[in-house]
């Protein structure tokens, strides 16, 4: 039955891929050839082709303002990506293989490449190092015009721009940043001065996979008579006060040493990266943009709030025995094991099989607020999520903007979806479908950007506001005094940089 249903989806799934890129202009093509593969065709091919379209009138999606008769001659258009380590694909498909996601990324380019008569070649540079930087710079300084199209981990992206690699996309058209495919507040808080070399939204997975939050065991919730996360995200009491008062009685000294520690069982557990989120969905900020383009340092950064932030969580990861710092960035199995309430990761791993197999019941919810009172929940991506660029030595800078236009509106009626709607809300789901779909509809609101954040060459990071949490340092205002005049300087001449692209 589980095959059967899989199945269904997946049928059900393909109708809706390619209706929508019919509407759009889009069709039938062989499948993007993989880094140095060939390219797959065949059955699945026809298949597509045989699906019955309908009307762009009656398509739910917005549609996008490429022309109809764009052409791009047939040639080869090249993507430089990073190789990202979540299980879902991130920019393309090598075949067809039965799963919602990975079906829908071959369905979404091979469309594109039949809209504008292209041909996608995806190659592959290493994430932890700066080799996608490397390969690129060498291709400008050589006039070798070797990639068209770039996308790499946010702090790769800005360092490349930050070099003076890539074109102001805001300059170059078919790119409509007012689409709703497109991350509405990187223009408003990412941007340097007028420039923009750098995009994320629907053209990638991991604009949706790399949200952050809080997973919770809903078998804790019933077994400790608890209030439901979910009610209090949808009523607007979910705040980081309502968090922490779920967490006193869940602490157990599993291993009986008497001594807190990572065998045990706790109310919430987070390493010390996670906890960096909480700066930004508390409502604070690092940088402010000025309407002169110049950028300065938020007098949020070391004001009331943050500091009363830095206490408070401060306290409860370190002087309380129902939470603890995990030592190991990304080790899940406390929670995993089932020996937490409440974990802090992003999304993504929830496809997991560890997660999978877990044999309790998940359930994922946004940082909590920093209080009722405020409107809405700040929505927060890790730094690993892409960013896409155009180099400034592209053979043809108009016609990658136009596919990166394609990809993403394409990526916005199919990736997205299959992701969101069919895996996180329903392969995924196993608690309440009803309120985790509200749920997760709020984390699709707009994510918020810091330029602190993404560009790592500034003195300032959120890691130090997360160290200082996980240590119960509280000596916040004084480091922000301390750097300030080094912090300013910086942005200074970033804007400064950025100027000089433009001449």
């Amino acid at each position: 039955m589980k095959n059967i249903n899989l199945r269904i989806i997946s049928a059900a799934l393909l109708a809706a891929i390619v209706s929508s890129l019919a509407a759009c202009g889009g069709g039938a093509a062989e499948t993007p050839p993989p880094a140095g593969g060939a390219a797959d065709t065949g059955a699945q091919t026809e298949t597509a082709a045989e699906t019955e379209f309908t009307d762009a009138e009656t398509d739910p999606y917005e549609p996008d303002s490429l022309p109809s008769d764009l052409d791009l001659g047939g040639r080869t258009v090249t993507v430089l990506g990073w190789n990202h380590y979540e299980d879902t694909p991130e920019f393309y498909a090598a075949e067809l293989t039965g799963d919602v996601v990975n079906d829908a990324f071959y369905y979404r380019n091979l469309g594109v490449e039949e809209r504008l008569n292209m041909k996608l070649q995806f190659l592959e540079a290493d994430a932890r190092g700066d080799e996608i930087a490397n390969k690129v710079n060498s291709s400008v300084m050589s006039g070798a015009g070797e990639y068209d199209i770039t996308a790499a981990h946010s702090h790769r992206a800005c360092l490349m721009a930050s070099r003076g690699l890539d074109l102001d996309l805001t300059k170059l058209g078919y790119i409509d940043f007012d689409k709703p495919w497109w991350a509405q507040k990187l223009r408003s808080t990412a941007s340097v001065g007028n420039t923009l070399c750098y995009a994320t939204g629907d053209i990638c997975i991991s604009s949706i996979s790399r949200t952050q939050g809080i997973f919770f065991n809903q078998d804790y919730i019933k077994n400790f008579g608890l209030g439901d996360p979910y009610d209090f995200v949808l009523d607007g009491s979910w705040t980081l006060d309502k968090m922490i008062s779920m967490t006193p009685g869940v602490y157990a000294d599993l291993d009986g040493n008497a001594k807190k520690n990572e065998a045990d069982q706790f109310g919430f557990c987070a390493d010390a990266v996670q906890l960096q989120a909480v700066f930004y969905t508390s409502g604070l900020r690092s940088v402010d943009h000025n309407e002169d383009g110049s950028l300065t340092i938020s007098s949020e950064i070391a004001g009331e709030k943050a500091v009363a932030l830095l206490e408070k969580m401060g306290e409860f990861m370190k002087n309380n025995e129902n939470s603890i710092v995990i030592k190991t960035t990304d080790d899940d199995s406390i929670f995993s094991q089932g020996r937490a309430l409440f974990y802090a990761f992003p999304l993504g791993i929830i496809s997991s099989g560890r997660f999978r197999g877990a044999g309790f019941d998940i359930g994922f919810v946004p940082w909590p607020k920093y209080e009722e009172s405020d409107a809405n929940y700040t929505i927060n991506i890790s730094n690993a999520y892409s960013m896409w660029q155009i180099p400034i030595d592209a053979k043809n800078a108009e016609e990658s903007a136009a596919v990166m236009e394609a990809l993403a509106s394409a990526g916005y009626r199919t990736t997205s979806p299959a992701l969101f709607e069919t895996a996180y809300k329903v392969k995924y789901n196993n608690i309440d479908a009803m309120r985790q779909s509200q749920v997760y509809d709020i984390l699709r609101q707009d994510i918020s950007f810091d330029i602190s954040r993404i560009f790592t060459i500034l003195s300032f990071s959120a890691n130090q506001f997360g160290d200082m949490i996980a240590n119960n340092r509280q000596k916040w205002v004084s480091t922000v005094e301390k750097s300030s005049s080094k912090f300013q300087a910086a942005l200074d001449s970033l804007v400064e940089t950025f100027e000089g692209f433009e001449n």
